[in-house]
């Protein structure tokens, strides 16, 4: 049985992980589990269940909130950033619309335009990385065959090369600095391979879970041959995590 709680999402999202809203939604969160636990020793009884809990995704703080505390941080936008790439472009190469598309921080070039004007490839990269580094909030620009070809010790670049696909990928990634996201103008989100983003939650509680806490690092793949492995079933045919049974015993 699945259970998705939205709400901290929503709440998340419109103001941001320090808000008393958030605070507020959290303590409502906890007084649901609470009753969805007792209920499950009264229906099942005790330790004959097993449940795990865990999120999706992490989450910026508010550019906002960052500022009042004199930290480095910002709501970026790109149609500035996007207007001069063109600009630069057209006058390197003739006018045209260089850039077919920019999504979730990538750039997807006009390929069919290039073929047919026969311009490199790499020469529109080298300006597109010039352009956009001379940015605020920008923080690197790496050509997406870089990721594909690369093997990367910097868990920020392994993040961003660990999501990237030869099919569906943009050419470039665009990196914001730490703090900076593309939102608001207030609130916040995810999606960066920073580890306010990428670091969230996982908790075991029920039958054949020993009391203790780990801050081994873990990967969400590894939640399925954990359970698995609790609960006496074969795990699934592509699973590649590891059994965490004997962190969770330290």
């Amino acid at each position: 049985l699945a259970i998705s709680f939205s709400s901290p999402d929503f709440i998340g999202h419109q103001f941001g992980p320090h808000s008393r809203e958030a605070q507020d939604i959290y303590l409502r969160l906890d007084l649901t589990i609470a009753k969805l636990l007792n209920f499950l020793d009264e229906t099942v009884g005790k330790n004959q269940y097993l449940v795990f809990l865990t999120a999706d995704h992490g989450a910026a703080h508010a550019p906002s909130f960052l500022k009042a505390n004199k930290m480095g941080a910002d709501y970026w936008n790109s149609a500035q950033m996007l207007y001069q790439i063109e600009k630069r472009l057209s006058e390197e190469f003739g006018t045209g619309s260089y850039i077919e598309s920019y999504s979730n921080d990538q750039f997807y070039l006009n390929n069919a335009l290039l073929s047919r004007k026969q311009i490199d490839r790499n020469e529109v990269n080298e300006i597109i990385i010039e352009e956009a580094l001379a940015v605020e909030g920008v923080a690197k620009v790496i050509p997406t065959n870089v990721f594909i070809n690369g093997n990367f010790q910097d868990p920020i670049l392994k993040n961003l090369q660990m999501g990237c696909s030869q099919k569906l990928s943009g050419d470039l990634v665009l990196i914001l600095e730490p703090g900076w996201i593309t939102y608001g103008p207030r609130g916040t989100t995810h999606g960066s391979a920073y580890p306010y983003d990428t670091h969230v939650p996982f908790v075991l509680f029920g039958s054949g879970v020993s009391h203790g806490t780990s801050s081994e690092r873990t990967e969400i793949i590894d939640i399925a041959p954990t359970v698995c492995s609790l609960l006496g079933i074969q795990m699934p045919n592509a699973c590649i995590g590891r059994n965490l049974e004997t962190t969770m015993q330290q």
